[in-house]
């Protein structure tokens, strides 16, 4: 159960921008080309969760892996559980 919640903190920062993101570029997409699609916005949440974790724990704050590493989680438990959430929101949004 403390591993579920510190996942939930860990994946807290990263849900927002990596949504925003995924409707912004299918916004654009949309301008572009005249086709809205949420399939593309699911496709795209699992390509910029990853990107983002990157740059929010690998470059920006990577002394927060230290945290999670006390709670018994380390860095590839983190990028999987991050892989498996997003495709999980990623195939709710494509089948809106």
């Amino acid at each position: 159960m403390k591993s579920l919640k510190a996942i939930a903190i860990f994946y807290q920062k990263l849900i927002i921008p990596t949504l925003l993101s995924s409707i912004i570029i299918n916004l654009f997409g949309t301008l572009l080309f005249g086709v809205f699609s949420f399939k593309f916005i699911g496709i795209s949440y699992v390509l910029l969760g990853l990107l983002f974790q990157f740059f929010i724990y690998e470059i920006g704050y990577p002394e927060e892996y230290y945290f999670y590493f006390n709670l018994g989680l380390n860095k590839y438990v983190l990028w999987f559980s991050n892989l498996l959430i997003s495709l999980l929101i990623g195939i709710i949004i494509s089948y809106l």
